[in-house]
């Protein structure tokens, strides 16, 4: 386990969500509930943590995608999606972007 799944861990089991805004900024809250100990390791970890988390959303839009949650959308969308996806060499995310790259051409 890397550092920053140890981290994300330990949020679990203190109650506390730690989250990539959209400006790309991490979220902690409530951060009534960290330590200095844990801030610190969030702030030694961030570029990590981004990447995590990132990751984390990359895998979970490719499952909806490959569950068919996504069948619906439209073809500005799908491309939009592939787009995001295609940076990611995941299996998961790879074969998201085949789906919906067939997608768009239905």
């Amino acid at each position: 386990m890397n550092f920053s799944e140890a981290i994300l861990d330990q949020a679990a089991r203190l109650g506390v969500t730690v989250a990539l805004a959209p400006d790309g900024y991490l979220e902690i809250s409530p951060r009534s509930k960290v330590s200095r100990d844990f801030l610190a390791a969030v702030r030694a970890h961030k570029d990590e943590l981004r990447e995590c988390l990132e990751l984390r959303a990359d895998l979970h839009l490719a499952k909806q995608i490959i569950q068919g949650e996504w069948d619906g959308c439209n073809h500005v969308q799908a491309k939009a999606i592939a787009f995001k996806l295609c940076g990611n060499s995941h299996v998961l995310c790879c074969h998201a972007v085949k789906i919906l790259r067939h997608h768009r051409r239905e």
